[in-house]
């Protein structure tokens, strides 16, 4: 069964498609508020992302990439250390 997150986020990703970039927005905002457990944070703000850079808003585009970016990075520097310690010889 899906997470009411997935379908949100396949709702967006529909919306999108067709070019309806505001609702696709609206329906992201409603995946953030819902992803309580944060497994979807980065997803959700990448395709913020572009759908604010396709409504022409390019400073929220911007944040929300510079959002999934600094999340990202911060997941990996969680990971690595341990990445690292499991394959040491």
């Amino acid at each position: 069964m899906q997470s009411q997150v997935q379908i949100y986020l396949d709702d967006a990703r529909k919306l999108q498609k067709n070019g309806d970039y505001e609702q696709a927005i609206s329906f992201l905002k409603s995946a953030y508020l819902e992803d309580s457990l944060k497994l979807h944070e980065i997803e959700i703000e990448k395709l913020l992302s572009f759908n604010y850079r396709k409504t022409g808003d390019y400073n929220l585009a911007l944040l929300h990439i510079n959002r999934a970016i600094n999340r990202n990075s911060k997941k990996w520097s969680l990971i690595l250390p341990l990445m690292s310690t499991q394959y040491a010889s």
